[in-house]
Order: C-alpha cells, then structure tokens, then sequence
C-alpha cells in the first residue's frame, strides 16, 4: 500500500465516482443492496445522520476501494448495520482496515456490524479476519439440476393463495410469517 493512500467522505461531487465503484466491483461480494443508477441519494434520518455513510479508498487519484454502511430506520432500530459494499481492490488488511476505520465512527448505536464474502475469494475473507472481523455463518445458493422441481402440495387443511400487495392484512400475515420463519438467522432485520 503506498503513502498516498486515503480515504474521503462521499458526497455529491464524488458520488458518480462511488456508484460506478459499486457497480464495477460491489457484485464480486453481494449484489442485494447495491445502489443502482442514479436514484440512489445520500440521505439523513430524522436526527441528521446520514442513512448511508459512505467512503471511498484512494491511491493517489485511482480509486481502490469504497464501504458504505446502511443505517436505515429498521437496521438502527434492529441496532444492526450491514455493509452495502466493502470492498478493496487488492486483500489487504491495511487496506480494509482504513475503509473499517471509517465505517466505525458511524457503528455508534448499533450493536453488530455485518456483510459477505463468497466462499471463492478466500483472500479476502482472510483479510478481513486480519483486521478482527470473525465468520458468524455460511450461506449456499442450491441449484436443481432436473427440469421441473416436484409438485409441492399444503398439508389437509392448507392452501397457497396470492398476496396482493394493497391488502395490508395479506401484507401483515406475511410479515408476521416472514419475520417468524427468519428471526433466529444472524443479520436477519424485522
């Protein structure tokens, strides 16, 4: 890592910079919650903090790496932030440890701090366990292999009906059983 490395605040006169970043190299890690095109705006709560912290990592002018934190109402209230993207060009710890470093100062309230690395980028992975970050669980993407997966079938007294997305009791049983089914699951937000 060379001494021109340093990390700079995200804001209108750079946010192009970032989202071209995120679009180029955010999907190596996870796609989910990636900001796409440019709808995306770096917004304030109610108190004035910012949603999204985000940073770039510079190299002299060249940008290697970026992180950004989100903060949203329900992840705040959960007292969880997730990374949208932190993501370095080369496995560096020191690297890491600057865009961390920044991250922090905007962990204040939150009790877990969390994100994810594909079980292919080992390197990564590593670095990131350098600077003190620890594996909380795996995730496998399955893939069926035949044409058509089997019928599935309720139980006796069950049946599958459709949600419609403007009845907020259909929306609310959803809710209700989604957040039932997935409350244990590390990093799971209500």
């Amino acid at each position: 890592m060379s001494s021109a490395v340093r990390i700079v605040v995200v804001g209108q006169d750079n946010l192009g910079e970032f989202l071209a970043y995120c679009q180029q190299y955010g999907q190596e890690h996870d796609e989910s919650f990636l900001p796409e095109g440019d709808g995306f705006e770096l917004s304030q709560d109610a108190l004035g903090y910012p949603e999204y912290p985000a940073y770039l990592l510079l190299d002299g002018e060249q940008t290697v790496g970026a992180a950004c934190l989100i903060r949203t109402p329900n992840f705040v209230k959960a007292r969880k932030g997730r990374w949208m993207i932190f993501h370095a060009l080369q496995p560096d710890p020191a690297m890491y440890m600057l865009l961390l470093d920044a991250m922090l100062q905007h962990a204040q309230g939150l009790d877990f701090l969390y994100g994810f690395v594909p079980e292919g980028l080992q390197d990564t992975r590593t670095a990131w366990e350098q600077i003190g970050l620890t594996v909380q669980r795996y995730s496998y993407i399955l893939c069926w292999q035949q044409a058509a997966p089997p019928p599935v079938l309720p139980p006796p007294g069950f049946t599958f009906c459709s949600v419609d997305p403007e009845d907020t009791g259909q929306m609310e049983a959803l809710r209700d059983v989604l957040n039932a089914s997935f409350s244990g699951l590390a990093g799971h937000i209500g």
